[in-house]
């Protein structure tokens, strides 16, 4: 089925565009503020004050996890790829449920106009610390999308009369 392999080469490339832009996140903006001074954060604040990384995050988001949802009735005939197909769908729920209950509050705080400078250092250090995780986790959904995709081409299917 081409639409299987399309939604499968699909599902590797949102997960990889997904570590890209975690990476580059890393190495890239998080180091102009991770020091967690009110100016460094007040700086950063400022530099996207009309959009920022979320908005990239979002827009690879929906279709992953659309992709995701889609790719487990698409592969669901071959028992091989039935436990597989399950992980990148699990990865991109758990990435955007801690996402929205973790991530985001602190997001917006920084987004703020005043801060308390020890909260702000608490909110920065533990933000930095499970950012790494969660590059982790979409390097885990990277690695099983690659996987099915890769059992799928394996896997023989009926061919149509």
């Amino acid at each position: 089925m081409r639409i299987t392999r399309w939604v499968l080469w699909g599902l590797v490339l949102g997960y990889a565009f997904f570590l890209g832009g975690h990476l580059y996140e890393v190495t890239a903006v998080v180091p102009n503020w991770r020091s967690g001074d009110v100016a460094d954060v007040a700086r950063y604040r400022d530099f996207f004050a009309r959009s920022g990384p979320g908005v990239y995050f979002e827009r690879v988001l929906y279709p992953t996890l659309l992709l995701a949802m889609l790719a487990i009735p698409l592969t669901w005939s071959a028992r091989k790829t039935r436990w597989i197909a399950a992980v990148p769908l699990l990865v991109i729920v758990a990435y955007a449920v801690w996402t929205i209950r973790y991530f985001v509050p602190i997001n917006e705080y920084i987004g703020g106009t005043t801060y308390d400078a020890a909260r702000l250092q608490s909110l920065v250090r533990g933000w930095v610390m499970w950012e790494t995780w969660r590059a982790l986790l979409v390097t885990v959904g990277l690695v099983a999308s690659v996987g099915l995709c890769e059992r799928w081409v394996g896997v023989p299917r009926r061919q149509a009369p």
